[in-house]
């Protein structure tokens, strides 16, 4: 682990620039949240795609234990179609 301390701080973006900050980071109609990330040498990240990037994380260590991975659907696996909960 490193030294560095690592801050998280969580905003919320009008309705029509969420996309633009998930997709297109670097977008100038971000305005000065850009400026405000360079400066501060700073990212951002969807909580989604963060949560996302974990269980991948998670699922692909081969360290991890069986009873810690974490399943992201389907909840239930059958060859009997009849059984599974849509």
């Amino acid at each position: 682990m490193s030294d560095a301390w690592q801050y998280q701080l969580r905003i919320y973006l009008r309705d029509e620039l969420v996309e633009t900050a998930r997709f297109r980071a670097n977008d100038p109609a971000l305005g000065q949240l850009l400026q405000i990330l360079q400066k501060h040498s700073a990212t951002m990240k969807c909580q989604f795609d963060a949560f996302a990037e974990y269980v991948r994380g998670r699922e692909l260590s081969m360290h991890a234990k069986p009873e810690h991975r974490i399943l992201l659907g389907p909840f239930f696996e059958s060859s009997d179609d009849s059984n599974a909960q849509h």
